[in-house]
């Protein structure tokens, strides 16, 4: 059975190089969280975050699984609050993301911190001052190449799409 598997794992890795489809594939860049980052992370200097958060938790695997088979939805979602409202996501495919989980109203949530993947490169030449993978990105203003928005793992909705503000 582990033979069939890797088999198939390496067909679809050939298939999708041969034709040129490794990105329809291709996982996000994504990192989860330490609950005890959460307040950290939702002091957000310039976009609006959820409010009445009472605690927080950490993912596990499956959840960031779920919630990364799902990000294709959140292309429907308009923001409705600071601070580009009406401004709707053009993809998700060239961002990273960080995770926290949120609970509010007794509900669980992810709360997504997504940035350029293009600038990874720059973030991990300062890892010594920073390590995204263990600590949040804070970035004020940047526009829509900065966005957060929440994911409720029971409906498997989103919800509180919010940029960054510009310059």
């Amino acid at each position: 059975m582990k033979q069939i598997l890797l088999f198939g794992f390496l067909y679809l890795g050939f298939f999708n190089k041969s034709t040129g489809q490794s990105d329809s594939l291709k996982l996000p860049v994504s990192f989860i969280l330490d609950s005890s980052k959460g307040p950290e992370l939702l002091r957000q200097c310039s976009r609006a975050i959820p409010s009445r958060i009472s605690a927080y938790w950490t993912l596990s695997q499956t959840d960031k699984i779920n919630l990364e088979a799902n990000l294709i939805k959140i292309d429907s979602l308009i923001a409705k609050e600071c601070c580009i409202m009406g401004l709707r996501l053009k993809t998700f495919k060239s961002f990273a993301f960080q995770y926290v989980g949120v609970i509010i109203k007794k509900r669980k949530y992810i709360y997504i911190n997504a940035f350029p993947e293009s600038e990874l490169e720059e973030y991990f030449k300062m890892s010594v001052v920073v390590d995204i993978s263990k600590s949040p990105m804070i970035i004020c203003d940047g526009g829509p190449d900065y966005w957060g928005a929440l994911f409720d793992i029971k409906t498997k909705k989103f919800s509180h799409l919010s940029f960054n503000g510009t310059l």
